[in-house]
């Protein structure tokens, strides 16, 4: 979800700058051009993830890139679980 959707249903650009510390003013820029840097995360954890970091700063959160369909990745292509607890071969 894109932050300015988010503020539509959500909050209002004035509430959602006083929960940040910022102005509506900054808020208001944010929708309209690219976010600081410095204010990604918080602006993730104000919405409760709704809007994600890699939706407001693509160029800095890229996607997870796949682990494929074992979903187990490196450690079990080497046959160690992801868990780090050694069972024996059945």
């Amino acid at each position: 979800m894109q932050l300015r959707e988010y503020l539509k249903t959500h909050a209002s650009q004035t509430g959602f700058a006083s929960l940040l510390g910022v102005t509506q003013s900054a808020v208001s820029q944010w929708i309209r051009g690219r976010i600081p840097a410095e204010r990604v995360l918080a602006i993730e954890s104000a919405t409760s993830g709704k809007v994600s970091r890699h939706e407001l700063r693509p160029d800095l959160y890229p996607l997870a890139a796949s682990t494929g369909a074992s979903g187990g990745g490196e450690a079990s292509a080497k046959g160690a679980p992801e868990d780090g607890i050694q069972r024996e071969a059945a």
